[in-house]
């Protein structure tokens, strides 16, 4: 699995807070030499990012939250699969 941001925005908010929002397109390429499928990659991660990741003590931010913003399409070239998925990373400062 291959990630990239697509783009990043901080919005600020009443109170001096600030709102940091991130979009992650996640490349997943699988070739078809074992027996998972590409959906259950796509699905196991999705899994891992649909609970809140606690950020880092210290760095400011509260809890960072991803949603599923596009799914991908699998497609095969070259013996492989490759799928995007598209996720919204959203986190406050604290």
């Amino acid at each position: 699995v291959v990630y990239s941001s697509v783009s990043a925005t901080v919005e600020p908010h009443f109170g001096g807070q600030k709102r940091y929002t991130l979009d992650v397109d996640f490349l997943i390429v699988y070739t078809n030499a074992g027996n998972t499928a590409i959906w259950t990659i796509a699905q196991e991660l999705e899994t891992a990012l649909s609970t809140p990741i606690a950020a880092v003590l210290g760095s400011g931010i509260d809890r960072v939250t991803a949603v599923k913003v596009a799914g991908g399409v699998p497609s095969f070239d070259d013996d492989a699969w490759t799928m995007t998925e598209r996720y919204r990373l959203t986190a406050w400062d604290i």
